[in-house]
């Protein structure tokens, strides 16, 4: 009798390892120290000290279906654990209804750290009026 060996392609190797990172990350942060800072729209400007080997998440409303995009830029102590989008629950037949973007961070570094977000279409100008989204953090030696 021949014996057949699973080959499995490089590439469906490489969504599932991606799948699982997705679906683990938040669940591995609440196990390393339960310390996961949540912050919102409404956390726009703030200034926050939080220590060192925190956990953060960073979600904020966008809605990509009218082309506006987040763009989102973060210092180099901050290491992003995962990057998500959530469409709203909609009534059947609706179009154009957004959601929620959501990041997941470690405060790896110390001192001072910025997330950045801007909410633009890419092919239109730079104008300075888009709406934006910084949260600066003064990360502590634990």
């Amino acid at each position: 009798m021949k014996q057949r060996r699973l080959i499995l392609n490089p590439l469906l190797a490489i969504a599932v390892t991606f799948l699982l990172a997705i679906l683990v990350s938040p669940a591995m942060a609440d196990e390393h120290n339960g310390n996961v800072i949540p912050l919102t729209d409404a956390d726009n400007g703030r200034t926050l000290d939080i220590p060192q080997g925190s956990y953060l998440t960073i979600s904020l409303k966008e809605n990509p279906t009218t082309g506006a995009t987040l763009f989102a830029k973060h210092s180099f102590g901050l290491k992003l654990i995962s990057d998500t989008y959530q469409e709203t629950p909609n009534p059947r037949g609706w179009t154009g209804v957004g959601g929620t973007h959501t990041w997941m961070f470690k405060a790896k570094g110390t001192g001072d750290q910025q997330f950045s977000a801007v909410n633009r279409r890419i092919w239109e100008p730079i104008t300075g009026e888009e709406d934006t989204f910084v949260v600066h953090l003064h990360v502590i030696k634990a």
